[in-house]
């Protein structure tokens, strides 16, 4: 059956408030799932989100099917592992390990037990099949238990050092990491230095502000390759009226947005930048007499774009370049009108290959045209739009 017959039964389908027919859905939709999982892990072995000029599979399934990156990473692991799990694949897909089972198998299964598992599956999971959630879940921490004392991986101390910081929302970020003995020592020591001694606050929280005392002393006080030193900066988008007059203007730091308590905080004590609009206190058009884009001009771009352009990417603007839409060498000016924020490896997407064409609107809307004519637009993420004059067209 096509999808689109599957989507004319799904449009019929009435699921009564019944026991049995909600059991029998689920089983249902397990099966669907594991074909899509099958899939999924086939065209990320096929290199095919490439073709849609995604970065990476996780990447792909945010962009065109609206997952959450939650949802996306853990779509790609499921089907990145059935592909190399031939006798749970079958499983999944004969109805005979639900979806809960085989979450739990994937999500639990270590990388370098992978190959392993695959040694032992047509003996373990047919006996798997009649478990409950918590019984497969305990029958496979006894397994990885048993592979773990064959090959235990690399000692603790061996591991490398981690960080992630995840944004979550409202700008708010989850930070969590591991450390070897000596950077847990030295951490252990700033943050009893810089803790900032107000026991009406947790441990955690003193830590906490602990450690941006340390990113901010070391942001006021490490010196640039030109030997300057860089305070962090502000930038505060206002109009030519607002300037004026003293009043208005928008917060943004290289993150995004900032909160105007926040802002208050940080320029008290910071090098404020301000990106006047409507105005011409800054030049926003080289011209020709440069490539790269200047300082002032770069600003501009971040405030506008926030991001990466690309549709569907989110690479912050300190891993981008300033792309030029009418490329430099084909007479394409350096100016606020020509230029966007490219990650590095869309921006090299746009220069090697071609059949990729791109286009800056008026409004600074960009449209990204495929090899096979498919055009996706994305539309400017910051606090303002400096008016564009003209229409570029890439090439």
């Amino acid at each position: 059956m096509s999808l689109s017959g599957l989507a004319e039964l799904v449009e019929q389908l009435d699921i009564a408030p019944d026991g049995d027919e909600i059991r029998s859905a689920y089983a249902i939709r397990d099966r669907f799932d594991a074909c899509l999982a099958v899939a999924v892990g086939e065209f990320e072995a096929a290199g095919s989100y490439d073709l849609d000029g995604d970065l990476t599979m996780q990447a792909w399934l945010r962009h065109h099917t609206r997952q959450s990156p939650t949802a996306s990473t853990r779509e790609t692991i499921r089907g990145r592992k059935l592909r190399a799990l031939p006798v749970l694949r079958q499983a999944f897909l004969d109805g005979h390990l639900s979806g809960g089972q085989v979450d739990i198998i994937v999500g639990t299964l270590p990388k370098r037990h992978v190959a392993r598992f695959a040694e032992h599956e047509a003996e373990l999971l047919p006996d798997w099949e009649s478990l409950t959630i918590d019984e497969t879940a305990a029958a496979m921490q006894l397994w990885i238990a048993r592979a773990d004392a064959i090959d235990p991986g690399p000692a603790p101390s061996e591991r490398d050092n981690e960080v992630h910081l995840s944004p979550t929302i409202d700008g708010r970020g989850e930070l969590r990491g591991s450390f070897d003995a000596d950077l847990t020592a030295l951490l252990v020591a700033a943050f009893r230095e810089a803790d900032p001694g107000d026991f009406e606050l947790t441990v955690a929280q003193r830590r906490a502000a602990a450690l941006g005392t340390v990113c901010g002393f070391f942001l006021d006080n490490h010196t640039t390759p030109g030997g300057h030193r860089h305070r962090p900066h502000v930038n505060v988008t206002m109009t030519w009226d607002q300037l004026r007059e003293g009043s208005g203007g928008t917060y943004t730091d290289t993150g995004g947005l900032v909160s105007e308590l926040e802002a208050k905080a940080m320029r008290c004590d910071a090098a404020l930048h301000r990106l006047v609009v409507q105005g011409r206190s800054s030049i926003l058009d080289y011209g020709m007499s440069t490539r790269t884009a200047p300082c002032n001009l770069f600003n501009a771009l971040v405030a506008r774009d926030l991001h990466c352009r690309w549709p569907g990417c989110d690479r912050p603007a300190s891993w981008c370049d300033a792309h030029h839409i009418a490329w430099y060498e084909h007479d394409g000016p350096t100016s606020i009108d020509n230029l966007v924020l490219l990650c590095r490896r869309h921006h090299r997407k746009l220069h090697h290959h071609p059949d990729w064409r791109a286009k800056l609107l008026p409004d600074g809307t960009l449209e990204i045209t495929h090899p096979n004519g498919y055009v996706e637009t994305s539309v400017p993420w910051g606090p303002i739009a400096p008016p564009l004059f003209r229409t570029f067209d890439g090439g």
